[in-house]
């Protein structure tokens, strides 16, 4: 999740180079969603982790987090790694 775009290109780079599939957000109400919708894929396919960026324009990566936390608590969701 990061809204600077020089940042998710590095990341992708990274990410193909380990064979490591990605999706990016580029803030933390797109992050919620795409989170969120992970969980109705087979388990297989959902998101093991999640790369934060600390600062970004609507919401910042730790308001995020505390979003994501709440979900996983009301939803009895295991906690998703989070960098």
């Amino acid at each position: 999740v990061d809204d600077d775009y020089s940042n998710r290109f590095v990341l992708s780079i990274l990410c193909e180079k380990a064979d490591v599939s990605y999706d990016f957000a580029v803030d933390g109400k797109q992050a919620i969603e795409f989170y969120q919708r992970s969980l109705e894929f087979p388990v297989d396919k959902q998101y093991k982790c999640i790369i934060m960026d600390y600062q970004m324009p609507k919401m910042s990566g730790p308001e995020t987090v505390r979003k994501i936390r709440d979900f996983e608590k009301t939803f009895a969701v295991d906690k998703i790694c989070v960098l």
